[in-house]
């Protein structure tokens, strides 16, 4: 395996995994993983071990390192619940080292549950009803943690949740100083309108979909792993629920799925948390989700790494077109 981005120094890395007392005599090999966006991930082989390390992509902005830290420090706090996730091995804040913040994770064997699956995963009703049931499944172990007893309790501000939520998506898009993404105000202005009165806080992915998880290679379906953790917090978990089925009817829709009804009121069945009005959370994924990818698309312009994300910009316009059919 190679590695020629330029984010990555071979010898300092090396010399930095043995200072954490992970690497032995074998040599240090690296493959750069290519769909990395706001962050880059690499495989890292030495010998019979396998990590996969994280870092931000050619602008190392400050929010984006504290996010890795962030990252890794929920991974660290519930390695051990049964939540499938790479565990947390080594985390490096001395960016003398590679320039910018990264952390180490275990490398899990899997595919991504999206766009084509293996035949036997979608071979008959029952299997394809037991692929998309894993994902919910562990969805709902997640959102079912004590994350006061992780000791996770400021890891997010539960304090007027939703109240916040339109003023700090349009703040963030403010800072973009970008294009217009015209109707996104019409949405903002919905969900002020329609808070919900009652909610549970849980662990929140953030980003919960089928491109940010891994599957086992066998059967059964089950999780091997969820991924990219960047926008995790405690906040309300019926996001990460729309997000999951929004995109994953998308990139599997060439199958035959039980209905989204079905999907919603399965999930239900496994937690004790309920939503007091489902379109307002609807709205609020697509709100969410078209200004983090109007993110990535406007810094894409000043990453000389890597060519402008169009069709991360595309799929930013997409999310605002769904969320004004939403709350329509």
């Amino acid at each position: 395996m190679s590695e020629d981005s330029g984010l990555i120094d071979i010898e300092k890395l090396d010399r930095w995994i043995r200072d954490q007392g992970l690497k032995t005599d074998e040599e240090l090999k690296l493959q750069r993983i290519q769909d990395g966006r706001s962050n880059e991930m690499f495989f890292v082989e030495c010998g019979q071990q396998h990590w996969v390390l994280r870092r931000p992509s050619g602008i190392a902005w400050e929010k984006t390192e504290k996010g890795l830290c962030r990252e890794f420090r929920l991974l660290d706090a519930i390695k051990d619940t049964g939540v499938p996730i790479p565990r947390a091995v080594a985390l490096c804040e001395d960016r003398s080292v590679l320039g910018a913040v990264f952390y180490l994770m275990e490398k899990i064997d899997g595919f991504t549950p999206a766009y084509k699956l293996p035949e036997e995963f979608v071979a008959s009703a029952e299997l394809r009803q037991q692929t998309v049931r894993a994902p919910l499944e562990a969805a709902a172990a997640l959102h079912s943690l004590d994350w006061r007893a992780l000791g996770l309790e400021d890891f997010g501000k539960i304090d007027n949740f939703h109240e916040r939520q339109v003023g700090r998506w349009a703040a963030q898009l403010e800072s973009y100083q970008g294009r217009e993404l015209t109707g996104i105000k019409d949405i903002g202005n919905w969900l002020e309108q329609n808070l919900p009165s009652r909610w549970t806080p849980t662990i929140m992915h953030g980003d919960y979909h089928a491109l940010n998880m891994m599957m086992a290679p066998e059967l059964p379906p089950k999780m091997a792993g969820i991924i990219d953790w960047e926008t995790s917090t405690i906040g309300d978990p019926f996001i990460d629920i729309v997000g999951f089925l929004d995109i994953w009817f998308d990139t599997n829709k060439q199958y035959s799925w039980p209905d989204y009804e079905d999907l919603v009121d399965y999930y239900l069945s496994l937690v004790k948390h309920r939503p007091e009005n489902f379109t307002y959370y609807q709205a609020l994924y697509h709100y969410r989700m078209a200004v983090l990818l109007e993110g990535i698309y406007q810094r894409s312009f000043n990453d000389e790494t890597r060519e402008t994300q169009h069709a991360v910009g595309e799929r930013a316009l997409i999310a605002v077109e769904r969320g004004l059919k939403a709350i329509h």
